[in-house]
C-alpha cells in the first residue's frame, strides 16, 4: 500500500484566497476603481479649462487606477506576509504531526 504524500497549501494559493476576500469598507478593490474614476471625472468636468478631452480622460483614468493601487498596496503587502507565514506554519504543523522533516512536506497549489 502506497502512502500518500503530506501536502500543505502553497503561498500562492493562500494569497489568492486572501486577495479574493480583500475588502475595504465592505467593497472589493474592483468596485473602488470605477467609483473613484467616476468621481474624478465628474470633479474635473467642473473645471473651467479648455483642455482636450481625450488626453485628459486618459490621464484621469491612469491617475485613478494609480490611486486605487496605492491605497491597496499596504494591504497587498500584508496579505503576502500572512500567506508566507501561514504556509510555513502549516508545513511545520504537518511535519510535527506526521513526524517528518519539514522538507518532506510537499507544497502544492489547490
Amino acid at each position: 500500500m502506497k502512502e500518500t504524500p503530506v501536502t500543505a497549501r502553497s503561498e500562492r494559493a493562500i494569497r489568492r484566497e486572501l486577495l479574493r476576500y480583500n475588502r475595504f469598507l465592505g467593497l472589493h478593490q474592483v468596485l473602488w476603481a470605477p467609483m473613484l474614476t467616476t468621481a474624478t471625472m465628474l470633479a474635473t468636468t467642473r473645471l473651467e479649462h479648455d483642455w482636450s478631452p481625450y488626453p485628459l480622460a486618459a490621464a484621469i483614468l491612469l491617475a485613478s487606477y494609480a490611486l486605487v493601487e496605492l491605497l491597496f498596496l499596504p494591504r497587498r503587502l500584508a496579505i503576502r506576509r500572512v500567506a508566507r507565514t501561514e504556509t510555513r506554519n502549516q508545513r511545520v504543523r504537518l511535519a510535527m504531526k506526521h513526524k517528518l522533516s519539514i522538507s518532506a512536506v510537499k507544497v502544492v497549489d489547490r
